[in-house]
């Protein structure tokens, strides 16, 4: 009898469990509707959208922002055809009030007024009529580069102002650092194998200086600069014989874009043409940033100012 007993408490307890799974079956929301996860895919069921933070699908909103107050059933809608303000009248996105004008082809009621800064064409982009972004110029960035022109001229921010710099000097043309237009970084002469330095000079029409032109763009320190105690000259490039005072000068590290010993206030390590004598494939360059003469490996990466006589 015991035993009839509690093969029946058996039988009542899964039928329990079962009961509340399925319960647990049907009001558990399913993969892809209102409430339920997202697909693996991240879609929804049709008329639900994705919340990705979530995982769960969600009533897909309806976007009424690309008409004007004009919609639904009035005249001055899109899709009216014949009427007078329709989308192909003169308010439309194909007429003359188009996405290039003031009108921007969702008429005056888009809240975004005429001059939207989205025509395409106008002066009124929202920024600038050229680059859509103006870096300032202030202490923070002084020595950054805008508007370059190889072999011709810069401007260089003086920790106020921009300032128009010749590329001509110490008797030579030179070529531009990195600089930015606006938000782009105009990405060329920063970050080049010896090879490819030689290759990117002789592509604009320069060449790689040699470690004497190199080194009278040096300022303010007199160990390295023209004439200095460094030995390293181009008719005295033996790493042993002619490295003694090229330690350069203190780091001031007053600001990243801006070195007080370049004549160009450059802060980067600059290739010379000059081989380095008893070093292993290496060029002599300097750090303008301690106005260092030193060599480096002609397989690592560094700038190159190119020159013309």
């Amino acid at each position: 009898m015991k035993r009839v007993l509690i093969s029946l408490m058996f039988v009542f307890l899964f039928m329990v469990v079962s009961c509340g799974a399925e319960d647990d079956e049907k009001t558990a929301p399913k993969y892809g509707s209102e409430g339920g996860y997202c697909y693996p895919d991240g879609t929804c069921d049709k008329g639900y959208e994705c919340n990705e933070t979530m995982n769960m699908c969600f009533e897909a909103e309806i976007d009424d922002t690309g008409n004007t107050g004009d919609t639904g059933d009035s005249g001055d809608t899109g899709n009216s055809g014949n009427s007078g303000d329709t989308g192909n009248s003169g308010d439309t996105g194909n007429s003359g009030d188009t996405g290039n004008s003031g009108d921007t082809g969702n008429s005056g009621d888009t809240g975004n007024s005429g001059n939207t800064g989205n025509t395409g064409n106008t002066s009124d982009t929202g920024n600038t009529g050229d680059t859509g972004y103006e870096f300032p110029c202030e202490e923070a960035y002084k020595g950054f580069i805008k508007d370059c022109i190889d072999f011709k001229s810069m401007k260089v921010c003086n920790g106020k102002s921009w300032d128009e710099v010749s590329l001509t000097q110490v008797g030579f043309s030179w070529s531009c650092l990195d600089y930015y237009d606006g938000l782009d970084l105009i990405d060329t002469a920063n970050s080049l194998t010896y090879s490819q330095a030689q290759n990117y000079c002789a592509k604009i029409g320069g060449r790689i200086p040699t470690i004497s032109e190199l080194r009278k763009l040096i300022i303010n320190c007199p160990e390295t600069q023209t004439g200095g105690t460094c030995k390293v000259t181009d008719s005295c490039v033996d790493f042993f014989e002619c490295a003694s005072g090229c330690t350069g000068c203190e780091f001031t590290g007053n600001n990243y874009y801006y070195s007080e010993y370049s004549v160009f206030g450059d802060t980067e390590l600059l290739w010379s043409l000059s081989t380095a004598e008893n070093a292993e494939d290496a060029k002599w360059i300097v750090s303008f940033s301690i106005a260092m003469v030193t060599i480096e490996a002609a397989t690592n990466s560094n700038a190159v100012r190119c020159i013309k006589n």
